[in-house]
Formats: C-alpha cells, structure tokens, sequence
C-alpha cells in the first residue's frame, strides 16, 4: 500500500479458496505434480470464497498515470470494469500532484 508516505510496498495477505486452487492446478500443469499447502485445514476453510478486484486494492497512481498515458486526462470518467471510489481515485491524484507527476 502507498500509506502516508507514498511509499509503495509489498504487503503480506491471505489468499482466496479460488487463488488457492488455481495455484495448486499449477503444480500439475506440465507434469505431474504436488502442492503442499503450509497452513491447515481449518484456515482454509476460513479463506474468502473470491479475491477482491485488484483496482480495489493498490494504490491507483500508477493506473492514473497509464491512463493519462493512453490519452485519459480524467481517471474519473474512465469506464472501469470494477470502478475505484473517487476517495482513492482523488488520493492518488493527490500523491501524483505532491509528486509533480
């Protein structure tokens, strides 16, 4: 997350049952196969069924910026398939002019 900083970083979090299928049908793809799952059942179980959008979770300046690159002077009008609130979208605004970006 971007955070007061600005900063980006890489932040540790759970995974969801449909990633962690995904992940194990990997282990077989070319040859068979294992997936060793290093937490147990229980906390399986207690995974969310889906992930959320990952628009819904990163910082947006980076998309900001790429959508300005392709032309798209206001994020806010951009038609996207799961749309970020304003809030974020205003936040990485805000970070882009802090930055002079």
């Amino acid at each position: 997350g971007g955070g007061v900083t600005g900063m980006e970083s890489l932040i540790v979090s759970n995974i969801s049952k449909a990633q962690a299928s995904q992940r194990s049908g990997r282990a077989g793809r070319v040859q068979s196969g294992y997936c060793f799952r290093l937490y147990p059942e229980i906390a399986y179980d207690a995974l969310p069924n889906l992930s959320t959008p990952e628009i819904l979770r990163v910082n947006l300046a980076q998309v900001v910026l790429q959508l300005k690159g392709m032309g798209i002077n206001d994020a806010r009008k951009f038609d996207f398939l799961t749309p970020p609130t304003s809030h974020r979208l205003l936040k990485a605004l805000e970070l882009l002019y802090a930055l002079d970006a």
